[in-house]
């Protein structure tokens, strides 16, 4: 590797001097809080996490660096969490088990609170030493709770005896970032930590998706749907009784996806979609359910873009969009370039919390005032106090003596017209250092697109854009239609993929050209994930203006993406706006697939991908690079062993520094003539790296 180069490239490690602040909660009472901060382990490849409270007078670490993802609080002092340095230690066991540590906040170490003989996927106190858990199970392995080690060992023995076969039913049979999975129902059970007693709750027959408790906790409604061949997106209804444990039925399908529900004492609020107007990616509205009729109403058509779209690279551990309070509710939703804190009272009166440009990733109420983890003025996250709306002050600082030695470069905000509908668009301009704008024709530039589509860009820390920038790149991105943050007509290019969007990225493109003409246009990449790597590989089957790409876990064939994605069957159908009904249901997928118009490429592009992929399937990958090599195409593929498409935001390090390795390299290669090829770099266009 060229010395040169490593010298301009300490900005890829430099990620593995981040802290990543997350998790921010406050215990029941809102007298505490408290807040996970994970950190790369170089040595072992892999993140490590530590509990920290947060105090009106400053923070205090509770745990040492260990693997731990997630937690709750037990009551007003506790905090309990799944201890999984204790998994694997009995592998002759063969038997599933979550075991939880308690740690008081008033002094001690953590220590042994009770092991769940399933694998819990969430836990929630319903009183003292009596839990709510999720765990996904058979009727039979319920069944063999009461029964002895021996006979629970001898059941799974038999199972995992026929482990080389998979038999499925159902579709999907495998989930990105989960693998292939056993056709279990999701149910909802009890667990006594005194009697260790384990009770289902939920019926067999259905898969419970979330649990709601009200202001006292005499009740908790629970939302899910029937266990069937094909995934239901209507959910079902039930009220838990708290005290006695019985379930009453409210309904078998509401008609609506429900996304949150807020318990109030004679109604409930629901945050949901009817999906009538645009389909799965449909805002939400608030219903009320009303128990004499057995139905849901709609209360207004105020749209309501739950949780934070605003997406960047260095999002990191455990995130908090919403919480239901004694007699409000707090919520993070997108608001164009940003995200935003809201408070909703029983009567439906909202109140901005925190409104300010950057993105809001979880929430805390200490005592009386309103703490943030959230991405501000060019910062990694970290914890703000909320002065006002516009007003954050920042009381963690631990990243800050990092934008020391790798200063920051912030982005320009450049609106532009779309030519489509002459509406105003939002874009992104970040220049290199020591940017000399009259320097004509003189820079590289590298044009990002977002993934989702439904999701944008905002003026918030993204890793990539600092490496690039600071290689001595112009990187441009944008929120064309389909992005998140302006509403549904907005968001809703169903069937119309590489048509207005597309559009409007040439449009942002010459904008950025004629406001930047220190850019060379002869020396222009464009790179995207996801959906931005579907319009990657929709632009150079379009056009040769851009002289390099680097497509990530990209959809090059909607046909095959139907049948493999653990989506497909549905995200193909609902964004291509057709059914496997449709007499043009093939042409329709065929029309909107840039595999189409592959006879069109020119461009040497880098193909980025992961082989446990399970939502842009690793298939695409070998499709593009097979015909790009093919047609003479210069093309490389860079396959990731044991990684998935979360592999920019929470890859293993090694592989999140190689991916943007090869990029940039690419790009130095096409847009600089620089040869940066290395044995090592070889050898990943072969084989796993």
């Amino acid at each position: 590797m060229n010395k040169d180069l490593n010298k301009d490239r300490n900005w890829l490690k430099h990620m593995h001097s981040y802290k990543y602040v997350s998790g921010l909660s406050d215990s029941p009472n809102q007298k505490r809080a408290s807040f996970v901060v994970t950190r790369v382990n170089s040595d072992k490849n892999s993140y490590e996490q530590s509990l920290w409270e947060l105090k009106e007078d400053g923070i205090k670490q509770l745990t040492d660096y260990s693997d731990l993802r997630t937690y709750i609080w037990e009551d007003d002092n506790n905090l309990i969490f799944s201890d999984n340095s204790s998994k694997g230690k009995d592998k002759d066991k063969n038997l599933p088990e979550t075991i939880y540590k308690r740690l008081n906040l008033e002094g001690g170490e953590a220590l042994p609170a009770f092991t769940i003989p399933l694998n819990v996927s969430s836990i929630y106190p319903i009183a003292t030493d009596e839990f709510l858990f999720f765990s996904e199970v058979d009727q039979e392995e319920i069944d063999l709770l009461s029964a002895s080690e021996e006979e629970r060992k001898t059941y799974y023995d038999a199972i995992s005896s026929k482990s080389w076969r998979r038999i499925y039913e159902r579709i999907p049979f495998y989930l990105n970032g989960k693998g292939y999975f056993e056709e279990k129902s999701n149910r909802l059970l009890y667990f006594n930590g005194k009697t260790s007693e384990v009770k289902a709750l939920s019926p067999k027959s259905h898969n419970i998706n979330s649990i709601y408790f009200n202001a006292d906790k005499s009740k908790a409604y629970f939302t899910g749907s029937k266990a069937s061949k094909k995934l239901h997106f209507t959910d079902g209804i039930w009220e838990l009784d708290l005290s006695t444990l019985r379930i009453k039925l409210l309904t078998l399908d509401s008609k609506l996806s429900i996304s949150h529900i807020y318990p109030l004492e004679e109604k409930l609020i629901l945050i949901a979609s009817d999906m009538k107007k645009i389909g799965i990616n449909q805002n939400n509205n608030f219903w009320e359910w009303n128990f004499e009729e057995r139905k849901a109403t709609k209360l207004d058509d105020a749209e309501i873009e739950l949780s934070n779209s605003v997406g960047n690279d260095a999002n990191f551990g455990p995130q908090r969009y919403i919480a239901n309070r004694a007699d409000h509710m707090h919520y993070v939703t997108t608001d164009k370039t940003k995200s935003i804190l809201e408070e909703l009272d029983g009567n439906l009166n909202k109140t901005e919390l925190v409104n300010k440009e950057g993105s809001v990733c979880s929430f805390a109420n200490l005592n009386g005032t309103n703490y943030v983890v959230g991405f501000y003025d060019m910062k990694l996250a970290e914890i703000y106090k909320v002065n006002s709306s516009t007003e954050l002050e920042q009381i963690t600082f631990f990243n800050d003596e990092l934008y020391e030695d790798f200063p920051v470069q912030s982005p320009v905000h450049l609106e532009f017209k779309s030519s489509t509908d002459n509406s105003i668009l939002d874009g992104f301009v970040i220049t290199p250092p020591e940017f000399v704008p009259e320097n004509k024709a003189s820079y590289p530039a590298i044009l990002a697109i977002h993934g989702g589509p439904k999701t944008a860009y905002g003026v918030i820390y993204n890793h990539e854009m600092q490496v690039w920038a600071d290689a001595g790149y112009v990187v441009f991105y944008c929120n064309p239609h389909g992005s998140s943050g302006k509403g549904d007509v907005f968001s809703d290019i169903r069937g119309k993929y590489g048509e207005i969007d597309y559009q409007d990225i040439l449009d942002f493109t010459e904008a950025v050209l004629e406001k930047y003409p220190a850019i060379d246009k002869n020396r222009l990449g464009v790179t995207g994930g996801s959906y931005g790597g579907f319009m990657t590989n929709w632009i150079i089957t379009q056009t040769d203006m851009f002289k390099a790409a680097a497509t990530q876990r990209s959809i090059y064939n909607w046909l095959s993406f139907y049948g493999t994605s653990d989506i497909g069957y549905y995200f193909a159908t609902d964004q291509n706006k057709t059914t496997i009904d449709d007499a043009d249901f093939i042409e329709t997928l065929w029309n909107h697939s840039p595999m189409k118009f592959i006879d069109n490429a020119k461009t040497p592009t880098l193909i980025i991908h992961s082989d446990e992929d399970y939502r842009c399937p690793v298939e695409q990958a070998y499709q593009l690079h097979v015909a790009l090599v093919d047609r003479d195409v210069d093309s490389k593929l860079v396959l990731f062993h044991g990684e998935n498409h979360e592999l920019s935001r929470s890859g293993k390090p090694q592989a999140r520094e190689e991916r943007l390795e090869q990029i940039t390299s690419w790009m130095d290669k096409y847009l600089k003539n620089q040869d940066v090829s290395s044995d090592e770099m070889d050898a990943c266009t072969i084989g796993f790296c």
